[in-house]
């Protein structure tokens, strides 16, 4: 198992096109479930807002790199309402442990 520090900065690939879809930022965790549901980004194209790539995508962390199936492109965190809900909690990743 890999720490969320060793997970930071790795490349996010799309292995349906062999494509970087961006690189991995931080964490959006859900408090209630104590777990981490999306792993959220900086697109490989300059995008506003905050990305995520939701952990029901299919991810799969290999290696030096994050690789995600059935996902084309990142997800706006501001138009899932379940990603936008954790995020507003403000759950922050210390290290690997959640404060």
């Amino acid at each position: 198992m890999k720490k969320s520090g060793e997970i930071q900065q790795l490349p996010v690939i799309n292995v349906n096109k062999n494509e970087k879809i961006g690189n991995v930022k931080g964490f959006i965790i859900n408090p209630e479930k104590k777990e981490v549901v999306a792993l959220t980004i900086v697109p490989a194209e300059p995008l506003e807002g905050l990305w995520a790539v939701p952990f029901s995508c299919n991810l799969n962390i290999v290696g030096t790199a994050v690789m995600v199936e059935d996902l084309d492109e990142p997800v706006s965190v501001s138009e899932d309402d379940s990603l936008l809900s954790a995020c507003i909690k403000e759950i922050y990743l210390i290290g690997s442990a959640a404060s």
